[in-house]
């Protein structure tokens, strides 16, 4: 299974489709809170991307592509739920 880029990395919004769509970008630093998602230790952590519809107010969080491996190796796998 692939992960496609979202409507909103493209600046369009899915819930109610208007075009402004802003990027809060994910800090390289621990000290700023509102864009690092704590991994354990105050060093170790993800940068994260934060995307608002002006529009509407909806939000989309994406992790930096290249701290997806560390979250991968804190956080508990979720199993697929079984066919219906």
């Amino acid at each position: 299974m692939t992960c496609n880029v979202s409507d909103m990395k493209n600046g369009l919004c899915p819930k109610c489709g208007a075009r402004d769509v802003r990027v809060q970008r994910g800090s390289r630093s621990p000290d700023d809170f509102r864009n690092y998602l704590s991994l354990g230790w105050w060093s170790s952590g993800a940068r994260v991307y934060n995307y608002a519809c002006i529009a509407c107010g909806y939000l989309e969080s994406y992790i930096d592509a290249a701290d997806l491996m560390k979250v991968a190796g804190k956080w508990d796998r979720v199993a697929p739920a079984e066919p219906a």
